[in-house]
């Protein structure tokens, strides 16, 4: 007690004599206590007994379908600051190191490679997309099945029924309707989840498929056919196009299946009066087809007009001395310019056109709907109520696929051609290994480090017109013919000679790269 009371004043006195010192040891020891708190809650990762594995991939079916996994990560940050360690490690399907290994399987194991990129990455993704093409078909079937709910449920209140129906059948009908909506909402977020999951997975082995090329292609082959800024735009717009029509390629299925489906509900309950809608449907389809055919046309004058801009920039950029010392930067600024100008009016031309086909497609089902109600009122002396109601839900359903038609399709179109382009830059030629030479015996005594017997090299037969209009290729001549020298050990070698002369392309030579 004795000493506790001396503590206590000698903490006093030092609180009298210097105050802000003390305030400060206070405030630290609270700190220190509030910082052991805090780390004795940190996980310590450097355990990995200790690092949680994937919330995600090791949920049960209840906590992906109600996502009670995203909230133990949520439940777990109110705790400790979330560092990456913290999600723990990507498994099985999930992690990147899995998948590609399956792709790489199916494109070189299996050969796909001689098939192209879309039926490789389909057969990469077949399950998944299997999936969501099983829920969305469950999907139109449940809708289906709700609009048969909800007709027999209306029908309930005519005068003729209303008296002589228990309140049970009611509370059936009620409680049938609202399980088979709840039950759609759950597919609708699960078909969401696994379309963005295939989506950026296809993207993901797209671009590792190009950057794996990019490592092993000749670059002859490459001057020739993709330049710099190309291989970027594969990366950065190319890959993004597919990524988009994956998440929605099983629509291209599910998509006409719901629009038979609606079709025939709207023909059970009005007859022929739906004629008359569909018939208006079938207008607006058609005229669809030919805005399509018309918009692959400005899609691919689009893409070509860019390759022309980027090849046409990457020469500016890798020329820029020579263009400055021949006073040629207002020449080439002009032509940038004019290509660029070029492109614009494309774009503009594909924007006016793709905000057109939505306009239209977003009319068409709403004249649908005018037309077929229209002519049900006019062609029927009595009207049933419950027919107008459900024939009203069944149109509203209707809107979302035909709206989705010009979307879809339009991603389709652009994504065939982006896979095209980059299907092209695939079928480049490899670096040749063989083509190399190492520990031969020959000089294996005569400390040759590098020889060349009768060689000639070229960068390629063909060369893409960078300055011509129509782009076409053409035939260059061979660089170097008949080389032959020796480096041996220790030597230190100049090459000289004029500009234009080879310099360059004898040391790509000598690197394999030609």
């Amino acid at each position: 007690m004795k000493k506790n009371e001396n503590n206590t004043d000698e903490k006093k006195e030092n609180l009298i004599t210097s105050p802000e010192i003390e305030v400060k040891d206070l405030l630290n020891e609270k700190i220190d206590s509030k910082k052991e708190i805090k780390d004795s809650l940190l996980i310590n990762v450097d355990d990995p007994k200790n690092i949680p594995v994937d919330y995600y991939s090791s949920a049960n079916c209840l906590s992906s379908l109600f996502y009670y996994w995203a909230f133990k990560i949520i439940k777990l940050s109110h705790k400790v600051k979330i560092t990456i360690p913290h999600l723990g490690s990507l498994t099985g399907k999930y992690s990147s190191l899995n998948f590609m290994n399956h792709f790489y399987h199916i494109y070189f194991d299996l050969n796909y490679q001689t098939k192209g990129l879309v039926w490789s990455i389909f057969r990469s993704n077949v399950c998944t997309i299997l999936i969501v093409l099983f829920l969305g078909l469950s999907s139109t079937g449940i809708n289906v099945v709700q609009m048969m709910i909800f007709k027999a449920y209306v029908a309930l209140f005519k005068e003729d029924q209303i008296n002589n129906t228990d309140i049970y059948t009611f509370i059936y009908y009620g409680v049938g309707f609202l399980i088979t909506k709840l039950i759609n909402i759950f597919i609708s977020k699960k078909i969401n989840e696994y379309q963005n999951f295939v989506g950026f997975k296809a993207g993901v082995e797209l671009n590792c498929l190009i950057f794996d090329k990019l490592l092993v292609v000749s670059p002859s082959s490459r001057h020739n056919k993709a330049e710099t800024g190309e291989i970027v735009n594969y990366v950065q717009i190319d890959s993004n196009q597919l990524i988009r029509f994956v998440t929605m390629s099983p629509s291209l299925i599910t998509i006409p299946i719901s629009i038979f489906a609606y079709s025939f509900l709207l023909f059970d309950y009005l007859g022929i009066s739906f004629s008359f809608g569909l018939s208006v449907l079938i207008i607006f389809l058609i005229i669809n087809y030919f805005m399509q055919k018309s918009f692959k046309k400005l899609q691919k004058k689009r893409q070509g007009n860019m390759d022309k801009r980027l090849r046409m920039t990457t020469a500016i950029l890798f020329n820029l001395k020579v263009l400055k010392l021949y006073s040629w930067d207002d020449f080439f600024y002009d032509k940038l310019n004019d290509l660029r100008e070029t492109e614009l009016n494309t774009i503009r031309k594909i924007f006016n056109f793709r905000n057109t086909n939505q306009t239209v497609f977003w009319l068409s089902p709403i004249m649908t709907t005018i037309v077929t109600i229209g002519a049900y009122e006019y062609l029927n002396k009595e009207t049933q109520i419950e027919n107008i109601f459900v024939s009203l839900g069944v149109l509203n359903s209707l809107q979302e696929p035909v709206r989705a038609i010009a979307m879809i399709y339009t991603s389709f179109l652009e994504t065939l051609i982006s896979l095209k382009r980059i299907q092209k830059f695939m079928n480049q030629e490899n670096i040749k290994e063989e083509n190399i030479i190492t520990n031969d015996e020959r000089t294996k005594g005569e400390d040759v480090m590098i020889k060349i017997e009768n060689g000639t090299f070229s960068w390629g037969a063909e060369q893409k017109g960078i300055l011509n209009a129509d782009d076409e290729d053409r035939v260059i001549a061979l660089n170097l013919r008949d080389i032959n020298f020796t480096v041996k050990k220790g030597e230190f070698v100049c090459i000289i000679g004029e500009v234009g002369s080879g310099k360059s392309s004898l040391l790509n030579a000598i690197l394999n790269n030609i």
